[in-house]
């Protein structure tokens, strides 16, 4: 991780190899990170619809393995992004990303 990312406590980093955080990466609290995880800036990603910052993480999200989040996104509060989803847009809150690119789902329909 880099100096100047801010996230809250806990900072749950599973298996914390290969994980890159931006500068100005910022989350809340009980944050779960797998391996591989991405966070960052979207600047040299060419056709992309988001804004150059970078992503600010809500409270009680997971962050599946090698998961890629660009851009001045916001992820909602008890929010999953599932293992390599590639996510440049908002996920709301109580909701689910997967898949590359991503797909967005509300939390409760995609667990039945």
């Amino acid at each position: 991780m880099v100096v100047g990312c801010n996230f809250g406590v806990p900072l749950i980093v599973r298996h914390p190899v290969g994980i890159v955080a931006g500068y100005k990466v910022s989350g809340g609290s009980n944050i779960t990170m797998m391996q591989g995880v991405t966070l960052g800036q979207i600047r040299f990603v060419a056709k992309i619809d988001s804004e150059v910052g970078n992503p600010t993480i809500g409270d009680n999200v997971q962050i599946g393995a090698n998961a890629i989040i660009l851009g001045g996104v916001s992820i909602g509060s008890n929010s999953i992004i599932g293992a390599g989803t590639f996510l440049t847009k908002d996920l709301p809150e109580n909701h689910i990303a997967f898949g590359n690119p991503a797909s967005i789902q509300p939390l409760s329909s995609s667990i039945n």
